[in-house]
């Protein structure tokens, strides 16, 4: 079967909010995975299933609502194509069906990619690959993939061991980690990495993929997050509010290099944060990835246009009302949405009419965005599937008011437990080091008055320096305990304060995936 080249692979996944995907009718086929549904990209139905008898199998749906999507059907993980030639010739879905639940099986056969266990050893318990053609890599620097990962990208493909080896123990380091998960963990290569892999399978040239691979460890440069006022910064002509540090220009200029020559150096211009390090980060990159796989620089432009003037989403912050667009729906009382997750998730969809500017008032008290949780996206992107906003507008009134006071009040507390603890674990360091300061004080006046009555011939002057020495003694040992009491204090504390840290970055994270 040909190889559809405009199929948007993993990772790219698809665009946001204005995408065409389809899935099969009456959850015929199972999920690839307990996040991803089985979704294939209007190109790959276009060019595999349109024509065909099975195409009233499927269903289209529009608008992502936020999520990004993988093509199932013509991804570089699983290969799907010589499995639906046989869903024509015998008319039904039946295999893919079942090679859908074989691959299911197959993944969960395999230890997990240790990818998740940085600063670990990974034991050879894992079986490992690399390149048969070792010459082509640098020795210093060899180049693992696990077995999961193997399994996953290179399992189907024609003859996988005329391209990869199995690593021996004889030849292995006591321990491991997988390369093509760290080479993927940085989003600006695993757009890139994916399709190369894909590119160098296809035409049986690993070669491809090792040029990739020695180009992407030269390229070091990391984002910041922020650029500094006297930073060199660059962005785009007509724009100026999408600046991106001197890291991510680099990154772009290599991974994406159409767009070497649309990035225009500024001035130094004070401090400002960088569009492609923020929370729009991924998404932007998103956007000039299929920019780069359409070969059209203008689609990403268009995107950074529309989004870039738009303040990102405040969460749980409490903002200005009157500094930003909002959005509200009469189906659901005292709601609001920023105008950065309307223009994401709900511009467009099917549903978006029940949408509608919030009238500016000057004296709008501050605001906090009702659509940032990712449970609240998906039960939207569910009415949407549906046509019918009934399910997400109990979920609005009946169950997220209830969730979110609930971490709303857990989230107080815990705060004001870290202030506490953290106050008594600076007020117990001040003391233990004044403590310690005293104890010194003391034993310097003691050693002082030692000398000065050592030298004296008179027992009553003798006998004084002896009982000051004593006293002075006394004070300096009776401080010291004190400092070790306090020192012990302000360690409890800080064990305090790291252990409710950690509880309430854990509530904060149930913002964004339950609410």
């Amino acid at each position: 079967m040909a190889f559809n080249p405009r199929c948007r692979y993993n990772p790219l996944g698809f665009q946001e909010s204005e995408s065409v995907f389809y899935l099969a009718k009456d959850d015929l086929i199972p999920s690839l995975s307990d996040t991803d549904p089985f979704a294939i990209c209007d190109d790959c139905y276009n060019f595999f299933i349109a024509a065909s008898p099975l195409a009233s199998a499927f269903t289209a749906q529009t608008g992502t609502q936020g999520n990004i999507l993988v093509c199932s059907f013509s991804s570089t993980s699983f290969s799907l194509e010589a499995t639906w030639s046989q869903c024509l010739s015998q008319n039904t879905l039946e295999p893919l069906k079942a090679r859908i639940s074989q691959l299911q099986e197959r993944l969960r056969a395999v230890p997990a990619c240790p990818s998740n266990e940085e600063g670990k050893d990974v034991k050879m318990s894992r079986r490992y690959f690399t390149f048969a053609l070792p010459d082509q890599m640098e020795q210093e620097q060899p180049w693992r993939m696990c077995g999961q990962c193997y399994s996953q990208y290179i399992g189907d493909w024609p003859s996988p061991t005329s391209l990869f080896a199995e690593v021996t123990d004889k030849c292995s380091p006591d321990s491991m980690f997988c390369d093509l998960a760290h080479l993927t963990a940085d989003p600006w290569q695993s757009l890139r990495c994916v399709f190369v892999l894909f590119v160098a399978l296809k035409l049986k040239n690993m070669e491809i993929f090792v040029v990739f691979i020695i180009a992407s460890r030269q390229c070091p440069n990391e984002c910041k997050g922020s650029i500094a006022a006297d930073a060199v910064s660059f962005g785009l002509d007509g724009l100026p509010d999408f600046r991106i540090c001197e890291g991510c220009h680099y990154k772009s200029s290599f991974h994406f290099p159409q767009m070497k020559d649309r990035w225009l150096e500024i001035t130094p211009a004070g401090t400002s944060a960088c569009a492609m390090g923020g929370s729009m980060g991924k998404l932007y990159l998103l956007q000039l990835a299929i920019s780069f796989w359409k070969d059209d620089p203008g689609f990403f432009l268009d995107f950074a246009r529309r989004l870039s003037p738009i303040p990102g989403c405040p969460a749980i912050t409490a903002v200005p009302a009157a500094s930003r667009t909002w959005y509200t729906s009469d189906a659901v009382a005292d709601f609001d949405v920023c105008a950065q997750c309307y223009e994401l998730a709900i511009r467009g969809t099917s549903l978006s009419g029940h949408f509608h500017a919030r009238p500016a008032q000057t004296d709008m008290p501050d605001r906090t965005c009702d659509f940032f949780g990712a449970r609240t996206r998906a039960i939207y992107r569910e009415a949407c599937n549906a046509n019918d906003i009934s399910p997400w507008i109990h979920f609005m009134t009946a169950e997220r008011p209830a969730l979110f006071q609930s971490l709303i009040s857990q989230k107080i507390a815990l705060e004001h437990e870290v202030i506490t603890a953290r106050h008594q674990m600076n007020m117990a360091q001040i003391r233990s080091r004044g403590s310690s300061t005293s104890a010194f004080i003391y034993d310097s006046a003691s050693n002082a008055m030692g000398i000065n009555y050592s030298g004296t011939a008179t027992p009553s002057y003798s006998w004084a320096g002896s009982t000051y020495n004593n006293y002075q003694g006394a004070l300096a040992s009776q401080e010291r305990g004190k400092s070790n009491q306090y020192a012990s204090l302000a360690m409890s504390a800080a064990i305090v304060v790291d252990t409710k840290s950690a509880m309430l970055k854990q509530v904060l994270s149930l913002f964004d995936t339950e609410c």
